[in-house]
C-alpha cells in the first residue's frame, strides 16, 4: 500500500513538472506559490523528512543607512527561535520589530536583548480581558496582529516616527532570501500587498497593510455567525482578475452554481476559477441571491477552522490586490508545535498561534 501510495506522489509530480513546460513564463512564476494542490503528494514522498532537518535562517548583512522606514510584525508564538534568532537580530538592526506573544515564551523572552525589539506579553499587557473574549484558538493569530499594530501606533506616536513600510513575518519558517526581505522596491512601486499562503507572510506600503488591524474583528463576526454554514458571501472579481494566483485562496470561496455551473469542486484549481471570474463578469455583477440557490462548498472542511478564507473574503471585499513576491519563497519548519500548545476542543485537536 505505501509502495502504491509513493508511485502515486511520484506520477503526479512528474505530471506537474511536466506542465509546468508548456506554460508561460508568468504562470509558471505563480504556479511556484499556488502549491498547496501537490503538498499532500510531497508529504507522501517524506518530503517533511527531507526538508524538514535543523536548518538555521541565515542573517542578513549589516547596513550603513540609519534611517529606519520599516516596522516588522511577530503576532504569534516565537516557535523555532533557536533556527531563527540570528536573521531577526539582524532585521532589527535595520528595522523596529513588534513580537506579541504569550506567558509560553516567557522563558525565552528573558533571553531576547535588543534596543530595537519590541516585546508585549498578552497575559502581560492591557490586551489580558479582551485575549480572554477570544471565541476560538485560531482567532490568536488574528487577535496578536490587530496588537501589533496598535503597538505600532503607540511606538511611532511617542517616537515621533512615521513608518512606510510593514512586513509581517514568523519565526518557524526557513527563508531562501532572507536578505531580500527588507527589500522594499516593489512594495514602494505597486499598489498591492504582497501575500504568502495567504496568512503566513506579508508586507506592503502602509496603506495596504494597516487595515488588517480590523481583520480580527470581521473573522470573529464570521465565526460567531457560523462562517461554515454561511451559504454565500458576495465576491468582487476585480479583486481576484487583478491579484496573482497563489497569493490567497480565492479559488477556496463560495461560488454560485447559477454562474459557474454545478461541477466546482471544493478546492477548484486557482488557474481555472480565475478564468471562470474573468469569463463570467457580467454575470457575477448582474447575480442577485436566492433563498434556493446552489453554491460551491468552502475550501476547507467543516471540522477545520476556515482561517485562509476569512482572510481571503476579507481582502477581497476590502478590494486590495495581493500578489506573490520571490522573497518570501520557503517552507515552514516541521517540528514548530510545543507540546504544550495541542488544545482539545469539540473532539478536535487545535493549536493556539
Amino acid at each position: 500500500m505505501i509502495f502504491l501510495t509513493k508511485l502515486r506522489s511520484k506520477i503526479f509530480i512528474f505530471v506537474y513538472l511536466i506542465r509546468l513546460l508548456f506554460s508561460n513564463k508568468k504562470e509558471i512564476y505563480e504556479r511556484i506559490f499556488e502549491n498547496d494542490h501537490i503538498r499532500k503528494y510531497l508529504n507522501e514522498l517524506e518530503w517533511n523528512d527531507i526538508i524538514g532537518k535543523k536548518v538555521y535562517n541565515k542573517q542578513i548583512k549589516k547596513s550603513k543607512t540609519k534611517k529606519i522606514e520599516t516596522a516588522i510584525l511577530i503576532p504569534g508564538r516565537l516557535r523555532n527561535w533557536e533556527q531563527s534568532s540570528k536573521l531577526i537580530y539582524s532585521l532589527a538592526e535595520k528595522s523596529i520589530v513588534f513580537i506579541v506573544t504569550d506567558n509560553i515564551d516567557k522563558d525565552l523572552i528573558k533571553k531576547i536583548k535588543h534596543k530595537n525589539i519590541k516585546i508585549t506579553v498578552i497575559e502581560n499587557s492591557i490586551y489580558q480581558a479582551e485575549a480572554n473574549n477570544v471565541p476560538h484558538p485560531a482567532l490568536m493569530q488574528f487577535f496578536k496582529l490587530k496588537c501589533a499594530i496598535d503597538e505600532v501606533y503607540k511606538y511611532e506616536k511617542k517616537n515621533n516616527l512615521y513608518f512606510k513600510y510593514f512586513l509581517k513575518i514568523r519565526t518557524d519558517i526557513y527563508f531562501y532570501n532572507p536578505k531580500d526581505l527588507l527589500n522594499m522596491r516593489r512594495e514602494a512601486n505597486e499598489n498591492c500587498l504582497f501575500v504568502w499562503m495567504t496568512d503566513v507572510a506579508y508586507s506592503g506600503r502602509r496603506e495596504f497593510f494597516l487595515i488588517l488591524q480590523n481583520f480580527y474583528e470581521f473573522a470573529k463576526w464570521l465565526y460567531l455567525n457560523n462562517y461554515h454554514n454561511i451559504k454565500y458571501i458576495p465576491t468582487n472579481p476585480y479583486q481576484i482578475i487583478k491579484s496573482d494566483v497563489g497569493s490567497i485562496r480565492f479559488n477556496w470561496l463560495k461560488y454560485p452554481s447559477k454562474v459557474f455551473g454545478k461541477q466546482l469542486t471544493r478546492k477548484i484549481d486557482a488557474f481555472k476559477m480565475q478564468r471562470l471570474i474573468k469569463k463570467n463578469i457580467n454575470e457575477i455583477n448582474s447575480y442577485i441571491y436566492k433563498k434556493n440557490d446552489k453554491f460551491k462548498e468552502g475550501g476547507i472542511k467543516k471540522h477545520f477552522f476556515p482561517g485562509e478564507m476569512m482572510l481571503s473574503n476579507f481582502l477581497n471585499l476590502s478590494g486590495i490586490v495581493c500578489k506573490n513576491h520571490k522573497k518570501y519563497m520557503g517552507y515552514i519548519y516541521k517540528d514548530r508545535f510545543y507540546k504544550k500548545e495541542i488544545i482539545k476542543r469539540t473532539g478536535k485537536i487545535y493549536s493556539r498561534i
